[in-house]
């Protein structure tokens, strides 16, 4: 299990990407953003996924 939270100062949609082993990668089921889960997106370096955030109100994430 992997979490973070991003907090820029200006509010916007961010696009994360992790690079994980291509083992840890095939382990996740889960993506959850701000409280919600989501299909986590492959790509070719590891798991991608966006989410949004405002001053205050960081974009948290956690996969699993």
């Amino acid at each position: 299990r992997y979490t973070g939270w991003y907090a820029p100062p200006a509010a916007g949609r961010w696009e994360i990407e992790l690079r994980l082993s291509s083992a840890d990668a095939a382990g996740i089921q889960q993506v959850t953003i701000n409280g919600t889960a989501k299909q986590p997106i492959n790509s070719a370096r590891g798991i991608r996924f966006t989410g949004d955030s405002s001053p205050g109100n960081p974009l948290r994430w956690e996969i699993s």
